[in-house]
């Protein structure tokens, strides 16, 4: 069993220090403890502006395992715009540091309407009226992470959102690199990334995710 703290959804990165601090019991207080000052929890978990604090946290506390321990969960629009931004969480939170995305709601009905009025989004959409069902743009946000980046892949590089582009490279047990990139522009725009000794050139359509897989 491990133990985590948070759910943290603040960028006040002294309160966040100031927490893990106080769950950290110096080494002589320790019966045969051996090495330095040990933390009574194994980890954090941040969401909304608590993502600020990633790098940080990352930089001074590399032995706690970081999580985003729940996804925004929007306005019940659950449209492109809401998985676009969807996206950009993902890359941002598994590029500082996080291994682990956890959505909040997968499947709600209409808008998502909460028990005290709240509209959220989901991943699948469930119509009502004809009990129909969709695959909402946030699933297929969280497919190009979760379907072609298998279980112990490494990072390899994370190129931040910047004139509306964003990308983010893996290696999977398999060897083969996958690039998962983005573009929320209103027009293609043309991407280079490079990969050792080659490049990915590609130009991404507008308002789009895309991976690239090596065969």
């Amino acid at each position: 069993m491990k133990l985590y703290v948070g759910t943290f959804n603040t960028n006040r990165q002294d309160y966040v220090e100031k927490i893990v601090s106080a769950l950290t019991v110096p080494a002589e207080e320790i019966v045969n403890c051996k090495s330095s000052n040990r933390k009574l929890i194994d980890g954090l978990g941040f969401q909304w502006e608590g993502r600020e604090n990633l790098d940080f946290m990352r930089e001074h506390h590399p032995d706690l395992h970081m999580v985003s321990s729940e996804s925004e969960c929007g306005n019940g629009q659950m449209d492109w715009r809401a998985g676009e931004h969807t996206f950009y969480l993902l890359h941002e939170y598994i590029g500082h540091g996080c291994d682990e995305y956890y959505n909040w709601n997968f499947i709600l009905c209409d808008q998502g309407r909460s028990a005290w009025g709240w509209k959220q989004n989901a991943l699948v959409q469930v119509r009502s009226a004809n009990r129909t069902y969709r695959y909402t743009p946030e699933y297929y946000a969280y497919k190009h992470f979760s379907h072609f980046v298998e279980p112990g892949s490494t990072l390899l590089a994370f190129y931040p959102l910047k004139e509306g582009l964003q990308a983010i490279a893996f290696q999977r047990p398999d060897g083969k690199r996958v690039i998962i990139c983005g573009n929320i522009n209103n027009e293609a725009k043309p991407l280079s990334i490079p990969l050792g000794k080659k490049f990915l050139n590609a130009n991404l359509v507008a308002h789009s995710f895309n991976t690239f897989m090596e065969k």
